[in-house]
């Protein structure tokens, strides 16, 4: 059930919009003297039918962006899911949607705010308007169906059960205050999701900098806030309307600059707060109210900071028994040794409470990253096995939302204070920002890796500058990448004795250098299909390189954007039977690849638009570390690595005509090709920071962590 909540999306308009429609609920039935005995079956139709319309409006789009998603690789229902699996969730969500109107007393406006609502989710997410992909008209078609279309039709329906018509003075501030929350709440998701959308469609947050979106979500928060007193003014009477808007509009203007995109003040309030308020307001003239903000407290929890934490220990206090009895039933009935009692979970096992035991001896450090399990992002795990200290991994969006076992953090703080965390290590700027607030609230020290993208992106700097600066004030350290990463780094203004420069982990013994020695005509390629790695000119130089080396053949592996129309291009070239894609395979699959290839090339380059670039490709170093031969381009950290000539061949960004013959010489000469390989081994061995990476890491630790 609740991976079902979450293929969909639903926790969000539970945990937030159906309190805040419930709360408009509260307010009209105050207003008109409901009684509580009548009032609970049109509660319970009413969330019904909040979770079958959010369902439907979120089944809408992920129908509408199937393509869209399955190209950038972003979670959809419908690629993830069986046909008989969508076909019941949709007539469910319909049933739910549809069927409690059969039952709610309805007029001509119920059934025109109904249309518009269906309407709404058609020109939104499908062809022709698809007014989702529309820069401005988004924010505001999205907010009509998910905020001022539902609270106007609850608002409505509510009057109609009390036997009454809603009249302008409830309906229209009702209506903006939805409006200018809407529009608020979609920016804030525009700018936490600009990391997806910058590769895929333009929005508000790529456009414009997230100092002018700030502002405009301030001049909205107190528009919105303004909607909201006169419609309390209309239920509640002026004392109370007045006495919120004041404070919350004194805590805007005192803290402007402090605005969240994640959970703003405001939206605390409309979750924990305004509800709670209504209710007890309606208690003071019918106690029996009072079962209904029990009710509510239930459906929607106020949780207390440890909640997830101690579910978490519940559940595995529970789960022990039953592993216990199923593992000695094997070990003294089955006669089955320990790996096997264990069977596939032996080596979880055995790194869980590895993992574990240096939790208690040296303490525990975060590793706060964006993905959980990336295939190109294997130093979270790297991490956990090689670190002297305990590692909990926290991921899923900026700030983490997830823990390690996909649990819900609830409260980031209190998670990080339970888990004694000593310090939180951030992976990638925009990450190292969403964590710097919690970290400064707690006290933990913070370290970030820059890693590339996050500093080389014209539209990251344009977004994150501001971020950065204040970053760098409070940081305890910052990780480079690459030497060119340091150094714009220091020209941003970070302070140079945080700065280090640590090319990304590589583990050295799993790429030992036993290529055969047999010569063969083997060409690997591995990364992602995307710009900075240029994979079209690498089937271009290599087309040049089957005129010389007519037996030779390509592997490129990984997958991205690029790879289509890099299958395309091969087609095209006529060397598609020369060319294999692999899509994404395992580090062990990609060594073996290069135990038996005979150069392996990269070439990356400057992305003209954006002006992208690497930081210390991992795979250069890994394909060093076998002994197999690099030819690649003179282009951010590679050059750092290699020696021209000696330890590989550089070529400049773009020649893949200088890329073609530098292939072929390697092809057509084993000797050479073996004597760069061992030297290329040989110097990836001996540098400092790739061969003691983790020390490094752990001396920082050491040394800024809280003791």
């Amino acid at each position: 059930m609740v991976r079902f909540w979450s293929k969909l999306r639903l926790s969000e308009p539970w945990q937030y919009k159906a309190p805040i429609i419930l709360s408009m609920i509260y307010g009209v039935v105050y207003a008109q003297q409901i009684t509580p005995q009548h009032l609970l079956k049109w509660l319970t139709l009413s969330l019904v039918t909040i979770i079958g319309i959010a369902g439907l409006g979120y089944l809408s789009n992920d129908w509408a962006d199937q393509k869209t998603d399955r190209e950038h690789g972003k979670s959809n229902f419908f690629l993830s899911t069986s046909k008989t699996f969508q076909g019941i969730v949709a007539l469910g969500l319909t049933l739910f949607a549809l069927a409690p109107w059969f039952l709610f007393p309805t007029n001509a406006l119920s059934l025109w705010l109904l249309g518009a609502e269906l309407t709404a989710f058609g020109i939104y997410a499908f062809p022709p308007l698809r007014l989702k992909t529309h820069v401005f008209f988004a924010p505001i078609v999205d907010a009509f169906y998910a905020h001022v279309l539902p609270a106007t039709l609850a608002t409505h329906t509510f009057y109609l059960i009390a036997g009454e018509s809603a009249t302008w003075q409830t309906l229209v501030p009702t209506a903006f205050w939805q409006l200018f929350l809407g529009i608020r709440l979609f920016i804030n998701h525009l700018v936490i999701d600009r990391p997806n959308d910058i590769h895929t469609h333009q929005t508000l947050a790529t456009r414009y900098h997230s100092l002018k979106l700030r502002m405009a979500c301030i001049v909205l928060l107190v528009a919105e806030l303004f909607s909201l007193s006169v419609l309390l003014y209309h239920w509640l009477g002026p004392f109370a309307c007045t006495a919120i808007f004041l404070g919350m509009l004194l805590t805007v203007i005192q803290h402007p600059v402090v605005y969240s995109f994640r959970e703003h003040a405001a939206e605390r309030f409309y979750k924990l707060g305004l509800p709670y308020m209504m209710l007890l307001a309606l208690s003071f003239y019918n106690p029996w109210f009072l079962g209904f903000l029990a009710v509510h407290a239930v459906l929607f929890p106020n949780p207390l900071p440890s909640e997830t934490y101690l579910w978490s220990e519940i559940r595995s206090f529970l789960s022990k028994p039953v592993n216990l009895i199923i593992y000695y039933f094997r070990r003294l009935v089955l006669l089955q040794d320990r790996p096997k009692a264990y069977q596939e979970y032996y080596p979880e096992y055995l790194r869980q409470r590895s993992n574990q035991e240096k939790m208690k001896q040296t303490g525990t450090v975060i590793i706060a990253n964006l993905n959980k399990d990336k295939y190109s992002e294997t130093y979270v795990r790297a991490y956990e096995e090689h670190l002297s200290h305990g590692i909990k991994l926290i991921h899923g969006g900026y700030p983490p939302t997830k823990t390690d076992q996909d649990e819900t953090i609830i409260d980031l703080e209190a998670y990080l204070r339970q888990t004694k965390a000593k310090m939180v290590f951030a992976h990638f700027g925009p990450m190292a920002v969403s964590m710097l607030p919690v970290c400064l609230n707690t006290g933990i020290p913070l370290m970030a890796y820059f890693h590339a993208y996050d500093i080389h992106h014209r539209d990251q700097i344009e977004c994150y500058k501001a971020d950065y600066l204040q970053l760098f004030q409070h940081v305890h350290a910052l990780l480079a990448s690459s030497k060119e990463i340091y150094n714009k780094l220091v020209a941003l203004g970070a302070p140079e004795k945080k700065v280090h420069y640590l090319p990304a982990y590589v583990a050295l013994e799993k790429f030992a250098s036993d290529r055969k020695s047999e010569p063969s005509f083997e060409v690997l390629a591995v990364g992602r299909f995307c710009t900075t790695k240029a994979p079209h000119l690498t089937l271009l130089a290599f087309a040049e390189v089957l005129k010389k080396a007519p037996n030779a053949q390509l592997t490129m592996v990984g997958d991205g954007e690029l790879l289509e129309t890099c299958i395309t291009l091969a087609t095209s070239l006529n060397i598609a039977q020369h060319v294999t894609f692999t899509g994404a395979l395992s580090h062990e699959e990609i060594h073996q690849m290069m135990t038996r290839s005979s150069v392996f090339v990269q070439h990356s380059l400057t992305a003209p638009v954006t002006g992208d670039r690497e930081g210390t490709p991992v795979a250069i170093m890994e394909a060093m570390a076998s002994g197999l031969p690099v030819v690649s381009t003179d282009h951010a950290g590679i050059g750092e690595l290699i020696e021209d000539g000696k330890t590989g061949f550089l070529v400049k960004e773009g020649d893949y005509s200088a890329m073609a013959d530098r292939i072929a010489t390697l092809l057509e000469s084993p000797k050479l090709s073996a004597e760069i390989g061992t030297n290329a081994s040989n110097a990836i061995r001996k540098h400092h920071e790739v061969a003691n990476h983790m020390a490094i890491v752990s001396h920082l630790i050491d040394q800024l962590a809280l003791k």
